[in-house]
């Protein structure tokens, strides 16, 4: 059936369908409720009353409740107009758990084959009767459920060409996007998914960001476990529920992990970054930025992965994702889980925790005591009989000021089992546009977005000068039949007669090469060097730049 039949389907009387008197309201008969809810979306004054019982009637009590107790429609006026209704079912989207959509599915299982739901999200019988709960769908159909309820604007509107947060995004007033965040974030990384070059070696960035800058900051109040999002990884699309969470003093951290439990899927570990004066208090933390409020929780926050861990035996792989002072409190979360497996070299991290990346985005520095001891721990875990591989990576602008607070990240300390990456962006303005550099995304829909103050990046990759000085050091060997030290080599590789002309090639292709990485590896050096042991000297500098952006920025969402 197509989108314009589907919409004449629901134009009709609902289906006809004999139910007992006393049985509960199922999605069966759901074709007039929606045709009710069309109503609502193409005239405004609607009843609000009227509205959330069509909307209980459709999506259950507890979706509908979740957003009637959130405060988003407190100031709403009992006629509602068309944003108010997209709203709420862009809240709705937001507020959906796992447990929602077993509900949901369960319905639609339920439904005779020609109803027009069915027809909607095309699958097949099979699919229906082998999958009795959507946590064994595969990922590909399970999309289309969530996309449902995310974007029913598809289905109730098919000539609408418009997702419902595009409808959303393009109204002149809207409500606070923090109760709707799951729902734009899903909108974004449906386009991320579609439009990325994924083979570019930046790519890896880009749905992390995604991660940091719209997941990290929904509205923590409307935030539960069993919530879901989509994450990019493996190349495909997979969704997560909420694990745990952590809310307090201005700290806010998620665990989501895969809803499949496969563990070749890393699970999620994200951080959110300066939003409120809660949050605002830790960046001006004197000891370091935000370490304080961190350290009384560093506990708990390693406690949320260990008892994973314990539930997920075979090998976990974890990321962990933060932007701003989000970046600072994922560095000190590897910080903490590395300093855990050193203290118990036999405990449940040791064993299970194979895999960590950190992508730290426009992250202030640490202090030097915690770059001190995360050596010393480094230091310790490369004497134990099988380290996790641990790769770091850091991006952001060389003008941002708010990256130069604090002394120093995380770096490799030497350890041939971490790895660290770069992305470092440029533009022509200077440490006064630190607030676009600091919250425009370096990313859009997956590709860097050089259209923002024409902006480059420069991606400088520990493996790539690696495989590089390799190459060189294999060259240098077959000349003097032996091992040769980094400072003969280009001596050595100018004697042409003991390589063939492809290797006299490659060498001179690697000497190039070498000489760009060397540079870059400087500059990299210097950017990871920040300009003040304590916070506020760099965090009031910037204040005194740029008072008023600076304030509000700090304030106010990124959003």
């Amino acid at each position: 059936m197509s989108l314009a039949e589907v919409q004449r389907t629901l134009n009709q009387p609902p289906l006809m369908v004999e139910q007992p008197e006393d049985s509960e309201y199922t999605m069966v008969a759901y074709t007039h409720p929606l045709t009710h809810l069309q109503q609502f979306l193409a005239d405004d004054g609607t009843n609000a009353n009227h509205f959330f019982d069509i909307l209980k009637t459709i999506y259950g009590e507890d979706p509908v409740a979740r957003v009637q107790r959130s405060g988003l429609t407190d100031k709403w006026p009992v006629k509602m107009q068309r944003r108010h209704c997209l709203e709420t079912l862009a809240a709705i989207g937001h507020s959906i758990t796992l447990n929602d959509l077993n509900r949901m599915w369960g319905q639609i299982r339920q439904m005779p084959a020609d109803h027009p739901i069915r027809h909607f999200l095309n699958i097949d019988a099979p699919t229906l009767n082998l999958h009795e709960s959507v946590e064994t769908l595969p990922s590909n159909e399970l999309g289309k459920l969530v996309g449902l309820i995310r974007n029913p604007l598809a289905f109730l509107e098919p000539q609408n060409k418009r997702t419902l947060w595009q409808e959303i995004a393009a109204m002149p007033k809207t409500s606070d996007k923090k109760f709707m965040a799951y729902t734009r974030y899903e909108d974004t990384m449906d386009q991320l998914f579609s439009q990325a070059v994924r083979t570019r070696p930046e790519f890896p960035f880009a749905p992390h960001e995604h991660l940091a800058k719209f997941v990290a900051y929904a509205k923590p109040s409307t935030v539960q476990t069993g919530m879901i999002i989509p994450v990019f990884t493996n190349d495909e699309t997979v969704y997560y529920k909420i694990e745990s969470h952590i809310n307090t003093q201005g700290l806010h951290v998620y665990l989501f992990t895969p809803i499949d439990g496969n563990l070749q899927h890393p699970a999620q570990l994200v951080f959110r970054g300066t939003n409120g004066m809660k949050s605002v208090s830790r960046d001006m933390d004197v000891r370091g930025v935000g370490k304080s409020v961190f350290e009384a929780n560093a506990s708990a926050i390693v406690r949320m992965v260990e008892d994973y861990a314990a539930k997920t035996p075979g090998g976990l792989k974890l990321d962990i994702s933060g932007h701003s002072l989000g970046g600072a409190d994922a560095q000190r979360a590897v910080a903490s889980l590395v300093n855990q497996i050193v203290k118990e070299p036999n405990g449940t991290l040791a064993n299970e925790l194979k895999d960590i990346k950190l992508f730290a985005f426009c992250s202030p520095k640490l202090d030097m005591a915690t770059v001190m001891q995360w050596k010393s721990n480094v230091k310790t875990l490369a004497d134990l009989p099988a380290p996790p591989h641990i790769e770091l990576n850091f991006a952001e602008h060389e003008s941002d000021l708010v990256t130069r607070a604090g002394d120093m990240n995380i770096g490799t300390a030497n350890a041939k089992f971490i790895e660290a990456n770069y992305l470092l962006v440029k533009s022509k303005s200077g440490v006064a546009n630190t607030e676009q550099h600091h919250t425009a995304p370096f990313f859009h829909f997956g590709m860097f977005d050089g259209q923002t103050d024409n902006r480059t990046f420069l991606l400088f990759q520990d493996r790539e000068y690696g495989k590089v000085i390799g190459q060189i050091g294999e060259l240098a060997e077959k000349q003097l039949a032996g091992p040769a030290d980094e400072e003969g080599w280009n001596v050595l590789l100018r004697r042409e007669e003991a390589l063939t002309e492809e290797e006299r090639a490659l060498a001179q292709e690697a000497e190039a090469r070498l000489a760009i990485l060397d540079r870059e590896k400087a500059e990299i050096e210097a950017s990871q060097q920040g300009a003040a042991r304590h916070s506020w000297l760099v965090w009031t500098a910037s204040i005194v730049a740029q008072p008023l952006k600076l304030i509000a920025g700090a304030i106010t969402s990124i959003l």
